[in-house]
């Protein structure tokens, strides 16, 4: 299973864990120099 981190409606990356993506989108909504919504979506395999 693959979990796509999101700004906005923007994939800005891929990871493979959900805890690690989870644990990037906390570190990027609380960094001043990268504020916004940042959320974590399941990515379906295809």
């Amino acid at each position: 299973m693959r979990y796509g981190l999101y700004k906005g409606n923007k994939l800005i990356s891929v990871f493979m864990s959900e805890q690690y993506a989870k644990h990037k989108a906390e570190l990027y909504k609380n960094d001043r120099v990268t504020p916004g919504v940042y959320y974590v979506k399941t990515l379906d395999e295809k």
